[in-house]
């Protein structure tokens, strides 16, 4: 996957884990401040089709797993 920090033009390449409805872990050393909007743009195993999902990110960590805890926005999802 690949993600945007704020209004930037360019896109850092990162992996997420943890992914779930409400959010996921951004594996990545290029961690940003709480509160920071970001772009994840996700392609599904199988599916030529590229997902653009706004985020925010609610926690992160430059330590020994750095990365960032995100929580998707404006996302519609019937359960």
């Amino acid at each position: 996957m690949r993600f945007r920090l704020g209004d930037e033009a360019a896109w850092s390449e990162a992996e997420t884990r943890n992914i779930g409805v409400g959010g996921a872990f951004i594996a990545t050393t290029r961690v940003a401040a709480v509160g920071t909007p970001l772009l994840l743009e996700l392609e599904l195993p199988g599916n030529p089709r590229r997902y653009q999902l706004t985020s925010l990110v609610r926690w992160s960590s430059d330590g020994p797993d750095p990365g960032m805890g995100v929580q998707f926005v404006h996302i519609d999802v019937d359960i």
